[in-house]
């Protein structure tokens, strides 16, 4: 093992841990203050974001647990083994990294079915205003160009190796699921019917929205970060050559790339972010 492959692997387990363990944790004060946008927020609006966040920690956690899950069962059953981490290594199904990733990303966007519930008072009735977009244009590219950069990989793998390249090919082309997930998804929140009654409520559901956007974008990054790095780590190189171990970088830089993105979709806010008011009272 490489002293690159032995510095990576501990930091990519401390990353999955990073991941799950703030899942366990419920919504609080700081977390109501980073969504909201504001210190000051009333009980009824504090209770829609809580149980929108608490959806989101709950639906990770049991995709992450039950990626790591089904990791173990195929890997013993299929591969007589249980691997941990290993990118090109056999079947990513039967990988609890890719596994657990995945299981996060799949969670958080299944965590979006859910429907802004109706503020008391407010009519069942939806504003016909004009519906912008929404997510991180740039982020939404970026995952658009690696998921198309991976497709081509696993193509060209066929051409070139032709039936040994079909494992690169099949992944780029299973692993486009979960990027279609999160488009379907953004597109869904788009156009999911808002409350028309109370500019409070147009406020809440504008900032769940928000809130939305940006976490489907970078999940969709993270995911098709995931998926082409496999893509590219199950290409059939001769076993010992140069290439095969010029390889293992850009694989475990995209490994660690797809947690660190990953963390960017996160239902808390960062850990130097303050409210308002807090910031400048420091």
């Amino acid at each position: 093992m490489s002293v690159v492959t032995m510095l990576v692997v501990p930091a990519l387990f401390l990353g999955l841990l990073a991941l799950l363990l703030p899942l366990l944790v419920g919504t609080g004060e700081r977390d109501l203050a980073w969504i909201s946008g504001t210190v000051e927020v009333p009980a009824g609006e504090a209770e829609v974001y809580r149980r929108y966040l608490d959806r989101h920690r709950r639906h990770r956690l049991v995709g992450g647990l039950f990626g790591g899950a089904l990791a173990v069962v195929v890997g013993i059953r299929f591969q007589d083994r249980v691997q941990l981490i290993g990118a090109g290594d056999g079947t990513p199904l039967g990988d609890v990294f890719f596994c657990v990733v995945m299981g996060v990303i799949v969670g958080a966007l299944l965590a979006e079915t859910y429907r802004l519930g109706r503020a008391r008072g407010t009519a069942a009735s939806a504003s016909l205003a004009p519906r912008e977009p929404i997510g991180v244009p740039g982020v939404v590219r970026a995952a658009r160009i690696v998921s198309g950069a991976g497709l081509a990989w696993g193509l060209v793998t066929v051409v070139v190796w032709g039936g040994a390249g079909a494992g690169s090919a099949v992944t780029a082309v299973v692993g486009l699921l979960p990027v279609v997930i999160a488009e379907a998804t953004r597109a869904a929140v788009t156009h999911r019917r808002r409350p028309v009654e109370t500019e409070r409520a147009l406020r809440v559901d504008g900032r769940i929205r928000a809130f939305a956007g940006r976490t489907t974008s970078w999940l969709q990054l993270s995911a098709a970060t995931l998926v082409t790095t496999w893509v590219v780590a199950v290409t059939p190189l001769r076993e010992g050559s140069v290439a095969e171990g010029l390889l293992i970088v850009p694989v475990l830089a995209g490994l660690v790339a797809s947690v660190v993105v990953l963390r960017r979709a996160s239902p808390r806010p960062p850990r130097r972010w303050r409210p308002a008011p807090l910031a400048e009272a420091a």
